[in-house]
């Protein structure tokens, strides 16, 4: 029975309801007061008035309470409605076309968290993954360690120091869900040489991980490198390491098949300058898997990249939506002082932020989904 029958069967259960109250009600002031030798007749009166007022009131609170208790009971059923829709098999949505599945799961969403936040939910989210074009992550463990440079580097007669630089360790393994709009999906690593070209990739759906590859006269340096020393220095130098995970979670080999651009280009006015490891699309094809409306492929990518030891700082930074992260810093002896800041658009409960001062280590997990742009900043002396 829909809702609106409910609260009509309901009411005139009540109307009933108030006519046998009234009675009683009524009687029961008729023998008080019409045997009542010594009351007046504005007592009676008034004993009227009280008596109708007592039984209108009272039918009143029994009918809010009534029809609060069938919207009550009605809303956790279309909540529970609900998620089997959302999470059942996709096969039951297949039969009904994308208009009648939009409607029915607008009118859902709506009745259970409001007009205006069901509307932006359901763009956002569900009419995405309506279409298969919902981007996001998840399984997403973030390693960085930063440890001393035991010996210097030299690469074409360019030095890179122990006493001036560290080297920072990092391993992402993540599952990264894609748009069925991306036909030719690639598995892309970027190095920016700053923040601003840094920012230019974040858009880009084929890029796994990205960090900030800054050394003295980097530009000048990268541009004296042949195409074979720069994919020696990111294979070699910087131990560049790319797996797959197959369905049954088993991790392939080290994917040697990559290439290794430098960009140097402008967007909108802005010098945008780094280096693209690209693996085609034709090996991330072998590791797609899907599962409902979603394709997604696992990965790992480890290296270790130098940094400055003036610059004293480290950069987390989510790019896409990402459930359940978790994520863990080390830092060396060297480092003092160590403190951070975070900017998540979430609530900070749905965060734990542990350090423990004897390995050095801060872990980070969220139980939350976190939101594009939202990380950490790690600064030290």
């Amino acid at each position: 029975m829909s809702l609106a029958k409910k609260i009509l069967t309901h009411k005139i259960w009540i109307f009933f309801l108030s006519l046998v109250v009234i009675i009683v009600l009524m009687a029961w002031g008729y023998r008080e007061f019409f045997y009542d030798d010594n009351a007046t007749f504005s007592e009676i009166v008034e004993n009227i008035y009280l008596t109708l007022f007592s039984s209108l009131f009272t039918i009143f609170v029994i009918g809010i309470f009534f029809e609060f208790y069938l919207r009550n009971t009605n809303n956790d059923l279309e909540k529970k409605r609900l998620v089997e829709t959302i999470q059942g098999d996709s096969l039951m949505l297949e039969m009904f076309s994308y208009s009648q599945r939009k409607q029915f799961i607008l009118k859902n969403i709506k009745s259970i968290i409001g007009e205006k936040y069901g509307e932006q939910l359901f763009n956002s989210v569900i009419k995405k993954y309506l279409d298969g074009n919902l981007i996001y992550r998840d399984e997403y463990q973030y390693d960085v360690e930063i440890v001393e440079l035991d010996n210097d580097i030299n690469i074409n007669n360019y030095k890179i120091s122990s006493s001036g630089y560290f080297i920072q360790n990092q391993n992402l393994i993540s599952t990264k869900h894609f748009s069925n709009k991306l036909s030719s999906p690639k598995l892309k690593v970027i190095f920016a040489f700053d923040e601003q070209s840094l920012d230019y990739w974040l858009n880009d759906e084929n890029v796994f991980m990205r960090e900030i590859l800054f050394l003295d006269n980097s530009p000048a340096f990268f541009n004296s490198l042949s195409q074979q020393d720069l994919y020696a220095f990111v294979k070699d130098t910087l131990s560049l390491k790319i797996n797959f995970y197959d369905k049954e979670d088993n991790e392939s080999d080290n994917i040697s098949e990559f290439s290794v651009n430098l960009i140097n280009t402008e967007n909108k006015g802005v010098l945008i300058q780094g280096i693209e490891v690209s693996v085609s699309d034709s090996i991330v094809r072998k590791y797609i898997l899907q599962k409902e409306k979603s394709r997604f492929y696992k990965a790992k990518v480890s290296f270790g990249i130098p940094l400055m030891k003036e610059n004293n700082r480290f950069y987390f930074v989510i790019a896409e939506p990402t459930t359940n992260p978790k994520f863990t810093f080390r830092y060396p002896k060297g480092i003092k002082n160590v403190d951070y800041i975070t900017y998540f658009a979430q609530k900070d409960d749905t965060f734990k932020i542990n350090l423990d001062k004897r390995l050095k280590k801060y872990s980070i997990y969220s139980r939350d989904t976190i939101y594009p742009r939202s990380g950490i900043i790690f600064f030290w002396s």
